[in-house]
């Protein structure tokens, strides 16, 4: 005669048959460190027609919003934020694309604001 050694512990028994008990992933606590938190810094612009959200990285990533056609449109190029800025023609000209004259200064604005604090 042999003797079977399991370990029913981890084991259910339904209707005479035994299963192996699962644990489901709710029964899992997990906590979250500091570390794991990625932080950045940004800064929001909005007017009534206009919204822009900076977000500071090894330069500036800008997400435009033009709010009464809702086209969204994503700027990382500083050198043009600073061209437009400095009223550069061409680059005034390329911003006038995406926005009027009233949008065009309110964006040089933000923009000196970011070259103020370092951003840019």
């Amino acid at each position: 005669m042999f003797k079977l050694n399991m370990k029913t512990e981890n084991r259910i028994q339904i209707n005479g048959e035994w299963y192996v008990k699962e644990s489901t992933i709710t029964d899992k606590k997990i906590e979250i460190e500091d570390s794991d938190i990625a932080r950045f810094e940004g800064a929001v612009y909005e007017t009534k027609d206009y919204r822009d959200d900076g977000t500071l990285y090894e330069g500036v990533d800008i997400k435009f919003t033009n709010k009464s056609t809702g086209k969204i449109e994503y700027w990382d190029n500083d050198d043009w934020m600073v061209r437009v800025y400095e009223n550069e023609a061409a680059a005034i000209e390329s911003a006038r694309v995406s926005m009027n004259e009233e949008g065009v200064a309110h964006f040089q604005a933000f923009i000196g604001k970011l070259v103020e604090i370092f951003w840019i």
